[in-house]
């Protein structure tokens, strides 16, 4: 014969609370434990809609332009999209043993790219202030200036879709395969 045991109310929340903690405890446990698999292994998971864990790196979102990439928490690089950011971070893993090119022409084209866009922008500004100035000689200084960085930027932009293109085609599986 089995005894009905009956709870007060106050007992039965406090079975619940420790239920749910012990849950809780649980489900942390078992998160870290399966990140902890995926750190040597090049896979992204999504963890909100403004950041990812690609192995040991953490891409997070700072806005629609600046995709900061940490490295076990120490600070890597600022990247201009969130593709470069991710891109970076699976070729940096799959040449860990055998450097290749790709992850620092990601780095040094993004570098290159976002720098340029600055420029733009403060050229830009520059301009519409001497416009309103009415000061020619700045504004043809700033045009030649702004025609310049927006021409250099195309071409760091080529480089960089180009560095993008060859390194979608990479196997990230098997992270010991040599380059094609």
């Amino acid at each position: 014969m089995t005894k009905t045991v009956l709870f007060t109310k106050k007992e039965q929340r406090i079975v619940n609370d420790i239920a749910l903690d012990l849950g809780i405890a649980y489900l942390k446990r078992w998160t870290k434990k399966e990140l902890v698999k995926f750190r040597r292994e090049p896979v992204v998971i999504p963890a909100g809609d403004y950041r990812f864990f690609v192995g040991p790196y953490t891409v997070e979102g700072l806005n629609e332009n600046c995709w900061r990439v940490t490295d076990d928490d120490k600070f890597v690089h600022d990247f201009v999209s969130k593709v470069n950011a991710i891109l970076y971070c699976l070729s940096s893993m799959k040449f860990t043993v055998k450097r290749g090119h790709i992850p620092e022409d990601l780095l040094k084209y993004d570098r290159i790219v976002g720098n340029l866009n600055s420029d733009l922008v403060y050229y830009n500004r520059g301009l519409d202030n001497a416009k309103k100035k009415k000061d020619k000689e700045k504004y043809e200084f700033l045009l030649n200036r702004y025609i310049d960085a927006k021409m250099q930027r195309d071409g760091a932009l080529t480089n960089l879709k180009k560095t993008i293109k060859s390194a979608k085609y990479l196997n990230f599986r098997n992270t010991n395969d040599e380059i094609n």
